[in-house]
């Protein structure tokens, strides 16, 4: 391909054949070399030595390899194998790390110094470690075994002991070392040297600057504690190892790039030293300028193309999407075309996941953050990305998922670089989770850890505070908001966390304070939605708390003390917005503060009107509900069955019922039944038979909308409703089949089946059950006996009718009429007095002035027939004044007084 041509999709194949061709040469085998695994590093060559024979007993020939590192001094390393292939030893490194035996390592190619102290000491090594038989104790409860000298070798409990003679043997029957695999050292003896731990993506083939720890035994008790974590929680670590014997600790350390050296090419070093100075533009084009020669070599040619997509990267980190998504292609081709095994891909990986993570691509992120772990499992980045698989899972939000993993970092990581973090952000999860409880465990803990919040993400610094605000701990939410306030002066969400700030301080009933945030917010943002809810918040204050005296002249005051002018400003600015709706709904609010119900059912119907799709139609309708309810009590309480039934229309009427209003139905329907609006009782009834959930409740509405069709003349209607009741009702319900009953008998009654009704009432007063609206059963029992000519028992119901209604205040529609029919049965047998008594209460009870003239017209005659002209006069008399000189009924006591005078007058002479 030839140099000159520029365009960026033939450069682009020709660094994919490049790919091609250098992942191709990547298997190629040197004759002839060999290659060890290099298993931990000591500063005495004492120490090396017992590694060495502890390997030897397991089946691991090792050796020791002497170094002089400058500035450090001489080191002993222990080596162990020789394989033809560097991919062989890479295998059976991978395998020890399996089994437990180590648990990070190094491949380097076996020279021949140490192909010489490998056969040497395989020949010490053949009459000391392998053949030799020790005592080694397990414990199977653990599965666990200790050698002799370790902390626990002889503290195994009998009936958990398990006698080994080799490690070999432990290891094949599925046992682990335990602790940290040391021996307790002497008393006389030197006691090991602690060393740095080295990083696993360092190349294999390069000498390394520091030296890594023994790694003979790999911690699984870290596992052990990762399985039981569901038991602990929500318990922090520092606290859940205090309860158990976990002594191992691993620390985590940033991972440090090794500074790589010169190579001989001038262009190359040129793009390397221009990487370094963080120049990365130019960088670029030199490395792109380097990859394009015909002379570059496979090695050098594959790290320049990792340096440009670490270009990318960093020019991405500093806000350039575009090159970031040249990053992602470059980072994926280099995978792609250079096997798994090389250790620098740990790196590649981990900064494609940051790539990912950037691009808020939060699912491909986790991808490569999981890839990193399982393809390098001794990588010193694999803390990070254990951090960020959580991190990544919370973004995504599946918390229970992202607690677990920050859980099983802290456990492995206590000291780590992102232990901080991991601490709130477990606690941040819980928030999210809605496991108050939980969380509070958390924060609290993290707090006594870490009371400097500096370094948390703000979002979680965010959340901690509304935690701790919906627990009511309003001082420790001030502390929180304060801080972030002050922190964060410039971020974008500062106006938010001083809205937080404001409404903490109203909550801690601390109203100065409020009020000057508010003020700042409409002073800073005055646009803002949050500039809008401070003024509903300083005219809910000026509601709930008015009179505050402040210090300083706050510009926005007004608001406080004109609460009823700032919701008026915020309907007139926008009254589609959500801040409208609010407002309107907190003026219903303020009114119902100042005991004003009807103003402010008033104010929640027109919301209802004006938003009938809003987000707040049920705090609207519940709110309606509520002060129509005490509207509803109060006019009930007054017997002013007409306001009730006005509150009804306007605004019960509006809303839905619910299965627990069935008191306030109640007393609806009485008064729609009172002022005799019958259509709309048996609607209000039928309405609330739909929703309610109470069986016994349910028929005793059926009951009462049988009633009410009655009342509405549609008496087959109200039989069929009673008769299916009937069919479902149990016989040992003697109350309701006796309600039943009484209906029945009213039907008939009304019907004009006069023989059914005196039959069904007869047996209903005779049952001995309590009787519904008893004055009213006997009257249209004695109606029906009457109408049966039967006028003795008649008048005997009629007269125990009259004893319930002298109980019953309330003036009953019609009462006029029962006592004039109790008159007509005493007039029968001429009882003039009792007669005249009942025809006066007739007219007492009375309010239709028809009716009031007839019954005084009656009482008029009687007095005639007890020859009491006098007052059958004054009875008449009245009659006339009320109905006037030309009235009717001043023409019907003249016909009639004309007529008695003529009667009195000519009777002698018609009786001869």
């Amino acid at each position: 391909m030839s140099k000159t041509k520029k365009s960026k999709p033939v450069f682009f194949i020709f660094w994919v054949t490049l790919f091609i061709f250098w992942a191709n040469l990547s298997g190629v085998v040197v004759a002839g070399s060999q290659y060890t695994i290099h298993c931990a590093s000591y500063k005495t060559r004492e120490q090396a030595a017992a590694d060495v024979k502890q390997l030897a007993g397991i089946g691991y020939p090792a050796f020791i390899s002497q170094v002089d590192i400058k500035d450090k001094g001489k080191w002993y390393r222990v080596y162990t194998g020789k394989y033809p292939t560097k991919e062989k030893a890479r295998q059976a490194a991978d395998e020890m790390v399996k089994k437990k035996v180590i648990n990070e390592y190094f491949i380097f190619p076996l020279s021949a110094d140490q192909k010489a102290q490998n056969k040497e000491n395989n020949i010490k090594n053949d009459n000391s470690s392998p053949g030799k038989s020790i005592t080694i104790i397990a414990n199977s409860d653990s599965k666990r075994y200790h050698l002799p000298g370790m902390p626990f070798y002889d503290k195994v409990k009998k009936h958990h002991r398990v006698v080994f003679h080799s490690e070999s043997e432990a290891i094949n029957a599925g046992y682990h070392k335990a602790g940290n695999g040391n021996i307790r050292p002497a008393k006389d003896k030197q006691a090991a040297v602690p060393v740095t731990k080295k990083h696993p993506e360092k190349s294999s083939s390069v000498q390394p600057k520091q030296e890594i720890p023994s790694a003979k035994v790999k911690k699984d008790t870290i596992d052990a504690k990762t399985k039981t974590m569901e038991k602990i929680r929500p318990v922090p670590p520092a606290l859940a190892l205090e309860k158990n014997t976990v002594k191992t600790k691993i620390t985590e350390q940033e991972p440090v790039e090794k500074e790589e050296a010169k190579s001989g090419s001038v262009l190359y070093d040129k793009a390397l030293d221009e990487l370094k100075k963080k120049d990365y533009d130019n960088a670029l084009l030199t490395f792109k300028e380097f990859v394009a020669r015909d002379d570059t070599s496979n090695e050098l040619g594959e790290r320049a193309l990792r340096h440009m997509a670490d270009c990318h990267f960093f020019l991405g980190e500093k806000g350039s999407k575009d090159h970031l998504l040249l990053a992602v292609q470059f980072y994926k081709n280099v995978l792609q075309s250079f096997p798994d095994q090389k250790r620098n891909n740990a790196l590649t990986y981990l900064r494609l996941a940051r790539t990912y993570e950037y691009l808020n691509k939060y699912p491909e992120a986790l991808i490569n953050y999981e890839n990193l772990i399982s393809k390098y499992p001794q990588s010193a980045y694999i803390p990070e990305a254990s951090f960020k698989i959580g991190v990544l899972l919370h973004q995504l939000g599946k918390y229970s998922q992202a607690v677990d993993k920050f859980i099983a970092y802290l456990m492995k990581y206590r000291g780590g670089v992102f232990a901080k973090q991991a601490f709130y952000l477990v606690a941040d999860t819980y928030y999210k989770m809605k496991q108050s409880a939980s969380a509070e465990v958390w924060f609290r803990d993290a707090q006594k850890k870490w009371p400097d919040l500096t370094g948390v993400s703000r979002e979680v610094v965010l959340d901690m505070g509304q935690h701790k605000y919906s627990l009511r701990r309003y001082d420790e939410a001030i502390k929180i908001f304060s801080f972030y306030v002050n922190m964060y002066s410039q971020d974008e969400k500062l106006k938010e966390a001083m809205l937080f700030l404001a409404n903490s301080y109203q909550a801690d009933d601390q109203i100065k304070p409020a009020l000057a945030v508010y003020n700042l917010i409409i002073d800073k943002y005055p646009e803002s939605k949050e500039a809008q809810e401070s003024i509903l918040a300083m005219a809910s204050l000026g509601i709930d708390k008015p009179g505050a005296k402040m210090f300083l002249a706050l510009e926005n005051i007004h608001y406080y003390k004109d609460p009823m002018g700032a919701y008026k400003l915020l309907l007139d600015k926008d009254q589609k917005g959500d801040i409208a709706q609010t407002a309107l709904l907190q003026k219903g609010d303020a009114f119902r503060r100042l005991k004003n119900d009807r103003k402010a059912a008033d104010i929640y119907l027109e919301f209802l009107k004006m938003y009938p799709q809003s987000k707040m139609v049920a705090e609207a309708r519940k709110s309606l509900k509520q002060v129509a309810g005490s509207l509803i009590y109060a006019g009930y309480q007054k017997n002013d069955y007409l306001a009730v039934a006005d509150i009804y229309f306007k605004a019960y009427r509006m809303v839905p019922l619910q299965a627990d209003e069935y008191e306030i139905v109640d007393k609806m329907a009485v008064s729609l039944s009172n002022v005799g609006l019958t259509d709309d009782l048996v609607e209000l009834l039928r309405n609330y038979k739909n929703v309610c959930k109470d069986d016994k409740v349910a028929d005793k509405i059926m009951i009462r909308i049988a009633k009410a069709e009655m009342g509405r003349h549609k008496y087959n209607e109200a039989e069929k409703i009673l008769s299916e009741l009937m069919t479902k009702t149990s016989a040992k319900n003697i109350p309701q089949i006796t309600a039943i009953k009484q209906n029945m008998a009213e039907i008939a009654y009304r019907k004009k089946m006069y023989d059914k009704a005196v039959v069904d009432f007869a047996a209903v007063v005779k049952s001995g059950q309590s009787i519904n609206d008893p004055g009213q059963a006997y009257w249209s029992y004695a109606a029906s006996l009457k109408e049966k000519k039967e006028d003795s028992l008649a008048l005997q119901n009629y007269l125990i009718a009259d004893k319930y209604f002298d109980q019953d205040k309330q003036i009953l529609p019609g009462l006029g009429d029962f006592y004039k029919e109790t008159g007509d049965l005493y007039l029968k047998t001429n009882n003039y007095k009792n007669s005249l008594s009942m025809y006066n209460k007739a007219l007492s009870k009375s309010s239709d002035p028809e009716m009031k003239s007839w019954y005084l017209f009656s009482i008029g005659q009687i007095y005639q027939k007890m020859d009491n002209n006098s007052e059958a006069q004054k009875a008449f008399n009245k009659i006339k004044a009320q109905s006037g000189p030309e009235g009717f009924w001043t023409k019907v006591v003249d016909y009639h007084v004309s007529g008695q005078q003529w009667w009195n007058k000519y009777e002698d002479y018609l009786k001869n």
